[in-house]
């Protein structure tokens, strides 16, 4: 399963980058650059049994089965398949994420994590939709791209 890294670009310097390897996706929000917000969108694979974060390891992380929610066609998603849109009420500073026009996720500067659709529950890498965000409890990392 192929990897990807697209890049969509807001205003103000603001930027999102969606990045996928073989086990899972990513959404970055970048400003000036610069990331200052992430959320796990999505596995690629069967989610693990037990929270990688809790085992050492390097992000990204894949989620695990009790905080995730599967990805139908996980494996055939591609970069045409996402669209991002900027918020222009909150200064472009947060971005809604669609997957085939479907709203997946939402990242914003400063989120540590931001929302994401598939999350079952909210853990380190992703809030679920409804719950309040808490502070980071796993290192993010640089995008590949």
């Amino acid at each position: 399963m192929a990897g990807f890294c697209s890049e969509f670009v807001g205003d103000g310097g603001a930027s999102v980058v969606i990045e996928a390897n073989a086990q899972t996706v990513y959404a970055y929000f970048l400003v000036g650059g610069r990331i200052t917000g992430d959320v796990w969108l999505f596995n690629r694979q069967q989610a693990p049994e037990n929270a990688p974060w809790e085992h050492g390891g390097e992000p990204p992380f894949m989620n695990a089965r009790r905080f995730a929610l599967e990805c139908l066609d996980a494996a055939a998603v591609t970069p045409g398949d996402f669209r991002v849109m900027f918020r222009p009420e909150d200064t472009g500073k947060k971005a809604a994420i669609y997957l085939r026009d479907r709203l997946v996720a939402i990242v914003w500067d400063g989120c540590a994590p931001g929302k994401s659709a598939f999350a079952r529950e909210t853990s380190p890498v992703a809030v679920a939709f409804g719950d309040v965000p808490k502070a980071r409890q796993v290192p993010s990392r640089e995008p590949a791209g």
